[in-house]
Formats: C-alpha cells, structure tokens, sequence
C-alpha cells in the first residue's frame, strides 16, 4: 500500500487529520496496519491507536507463530485501554479454543466495542458471554458459528443490548424457541435482524415480536418445516423470507410495510403435487394480515 503521496517533496496524506487516517485504514487487516509503524512516529502514532480492529487469519493452531499470532492479539486488545473499538472483526474458523475467544471478547467489551464481527468454529455449543449482552456501546452484532449451537441468555437475566441496532446470525443452531423470542424481543432499538442459514430443526415456534424492527431477513436455513413462524413488528417496513417453507407464517400488525419478498426455496415443484396449494394458502393467510380489511 502506498503511504506517501507528494508534491514537490510534501508528504500529503501523512498530514491529514488522524481520524480521516484511522478510516482509511479501517478496511485493513490490522497486521498490514502494524507494518505501517515504521514509516515514522506519526505513523506509528496513527496505527497504535486506531480504534478498528480486524483479523483474516488463514493459521492453524498447528503453525510455528501461531502462539506469537495469539499474543499479539492478547497485547493489542490489553494496550491502549483507554481507546475505544469502534468495529472488531475475527475471522479464524477453528483456530483457537473457545476461552481464548472469550478473553478477546472480554477485552473488546472493556473497550466500548461498538461493532463486533465474529467469525469461527466452537466445536461445541457456544454461549454469549454476559460481557458482550451487557456492552452499553454495542450496536452491531454478527455471529457465524459454522452450524454449531448459539445458547442465548436466559431472558430473566438478559437486561442488555440496550443500543444493539442490528443483529446478524449467520449458520448458527438455535434451540429454544421461547428463549429465542424473549432475545429478540428485549432488543429494544433493534432495527434490523437477519437470519441467515440458521437451523431451527428444534423449533416448534420462532414469535419475532419487536416494536423498533424494520428490516427482517431469512436467507437460506435449514429444518423449517416443523417450525411456526409468527411476526409481529408494526414499525417493520422490509419482509424478506428466502428459505425452506415452515410449517406456518402467522403476519400481524405490519402497519408500515413498504416491502414483502417471499420466495420457499425448499420444494422441488416437479416432486410435490401439494406445492402449489401449500404455497397459496400460506400466502394467502399472510396477505390478509398485511393488507389491512376495508
């Protein structure tokens, strides 16, 4: 990447106020970052201190700097408490054990995290930690856990994401439909909630039942078909529901709907002769509680 940008022999970019700095670098993975330091001590100033923080690994825990890779994050996270993360992003598959995810996490929630991007493989159930659920700053959460199960907190004791904004849960399990809803529901300035590849074979019922809700996506998914759908968002202005047919979709009080995209992405057609009738009826339940009676 190219630092420098002269005119008549000026460094340019290098005086350029630090926050516009820190947002260039933001899209970086934060080991190019630190490569930067060595251009000078405002450099190395700049990239000490910005407040975005993002990991692309490709290690294995088997690789010889893998310990290094893992102390360095430790360091990063630990110095500068005083700085607040605007974004953290992990991306690292199955590369470290479930307590050093914590322990990252725990690091970033005493940092004020605001957007908090996480990407890896549990290899067990994984619980949200009452750090991260009672983060005042957090307003965005995204969450891949390669399929594995996602315990959410048990809502009597939930009393957190106060500012949470948007919500995205990539291929996760989700068990309890109760617990499930109670989440969601405690969300209170949620807007916009996607579910994308998310397994609710142990579903009899998913309620989505929100007041500040207005983007609700379901994008793939798998094991719908014993699982009730019900929606109740009167703020929610953009439906769309691009996954397996479930047993159900009960709409109500969408008052300020602008959007529906429906597609069940499930059936064979040519190998259902009940396809299209399952279809109508579903949708015709559904357009009469979006349409509202004359």
């Amino acid at each position: 990447m190219e630092t420098y940008c002269c005119s008549n022999g000026i460094d340019r970019i290098s005086s350029l106020p630090v926050d516009i700095l820190h947002n260039v670098l933001s899209n970086l993975c934060i080991f190019d970052v630190i490569h930067m330091t060595v251009l000078s001590k405002r450099w190395k100033y700049i990239c000490t201190t910005i407040p975005y923080f993002r990991f692309d690994s490709n290690f294995s825990d088997s690789d010889p700097h893998f310990e290094e890779f893992k102390e360095f994050i430790d360091t990063f996270l630990i110095s500068h408490k005083t700085i607040n993360l605007v974004r953290f992003i992990l991306s690292c598959s199955n590369m470290f054990e479930t307590t050093d995810i914590l322990r990252f996490i725990d690091a970033t929630t005493r940092r004020n995290v605001e957007q908090f991007v996480l990407w890896f493989s549990p290899c067990e159930p994984f619980e949200l930690p009452h750090c991260l659920v009672t983060c005042e700053c957090l307003q965005v959460l995204k969450l891949n856990l390669c399929g594995y199960i996602l315990k959410l907190p048990n809502h009597n004791h939930l009393g957190g994401f106060r500012q949470l904004k948007l919500l995205h849960l990539c291929n996760v399990e989700l068990l309890d439909g109760h617990l499930t809803s109670c989440f969601f529901s405690e969300c209170l300035l949620l807007e916009k909630l996607e579910l994308c590849d998310c397994n609710l074979q142990h579903m009899n019922l998913l309620y989505i039942a929100s007041k500040s809700l207005l983007y609700l996506t379901f994008d793939e998914g798998n094991y719908y078909d014993n699982c009730e759908i019900k929606i109740s968002c009167p703020a929610l202005k953009f439906l769309t529901y691009k996954s397996p047919m479930p047993k159900d979709i009960v709409i109500n009080n969408l008052f300020s709907i602008e959007y529906v995209n429906i597609n069940f992405n499930d059936y064979d057609r040519n190998c259902d002769d009940d396809f299209g009738e399952k279809t109508e009826i579903l949708v015709h339940n559904m357009i009469k509680e979006i349409v509202p009676s004359i």
